[in-house]
């Protein structure tokens, strides 16, 4: 009931949530995603199922600023909003928050930022 027990609790109850509700995440063939390493600290994740993208950037090390044009994950079909930051406060972290403008993905720390597209 306490931070930094009930954040943790609190992540992993919004993305059990996200594993039910979200439908990038109902194709389980080899085809629905793709992985790529992204700098010696940070990789990327991508699913998707018909027009339904999830894409997950996990930094390990230090602030990460990616151009996403550049790395062949993006494609022309729309923006990417932020789904979720796994050090959000809601979650017991103290980042003021990573970001995605204009195929920029910003992380201010490691974690995991999470978009949908």
């Amino acid at each position: 009931q306490r931070m930094p027990h009930r954040g943790v609790l609190a992540l992993y109850r919004e993305l059990l949530a996200l594993r039910r509700t979200h439908a990038a995440l109902r194709g389980r063939d080899r085809a629905s995603f793709t992985v790529q390493q992204l700098t010696d600290d940070a990789f990327a994740l991508r699913r998707r199922h018909g027009d339904d993208r999830l894409l997950l950037i996990v930094n390990v090390r230090g602030e990460l600023s990616l151009d996403l044009e550049n790395t062949g994950l993006l494609d022309d079909s729309g923006e990417w909003r932020v789904l979720l930051w796994s050090e959000a406060e809601r979650f017991g972290g103290t980042d003021p928050g990573a970001r995605c403008d204009g195929g920029r993905a910003t992380l201010p720390s490691p974690g995991a930022l999470l978009l949908e597209g």
